[in-house]
């Protein structure tokens, strides 16, 4: 009797956690496509906050980390400050633009979008230093 309690008590912490990671799932899904949509409409701050929090929820996803760096690189190109960085410097957004797309790399190698945002993150950078002289 107690072998069966235990099967059974095993058996549905597992459906907890299953259901737990579908949740989690589906919350990362529709954070990530509003940040999407809003970084589609050039709403910076909106897709900003959208994708860091669709983070919370996987951080091991290589494309978000990469959308953060887009999201910097027209942030410095067109000289757009994003409000969950204000104050910081070119040079600091620049770190944490690099940085970001640098996690999505690691976390997926071969990904060659990755490699080509990577550059493109300094390349706003270098327009927004341009833009600013």
């Amino acid at each position: 009797m107690t072998r069966r309690r235990v099967y059974l008590a095993v058996l549905a912490l597992l459906l907890l956690l299953n259901t737990f990671s579908g949740i989690a799932k589906v919350t990362f899904s529709s954070y990530r496509e509003s940040g999407e949509s809003a970084l589609a409409r050039a709403e910076l701050d909106q897709a900003f906050e959208s994708i860091q929090s669709s983070l919370t929820w996987q951080r091991g996803n290589s494309p978000s980390h990469v959308l953060i760096g887009r999201i910097l690189r027209l942030s410095m190109a067109n000289s757009i400050p994003v409000k969950a960085l204000e104050g910081a410097g070119p040079e600091e957004i620049l770190g944490v633009g690099t940085g970001s797309v640098g996690r999505g790399i690691v976390l997926s190698p071969s990904d060659a979008w990755a490699w080509f945002n990577l550059a493109e993150v300094y390349r706003g950078f270098q327009l927004g230093r341009h833009r600013r002289e």
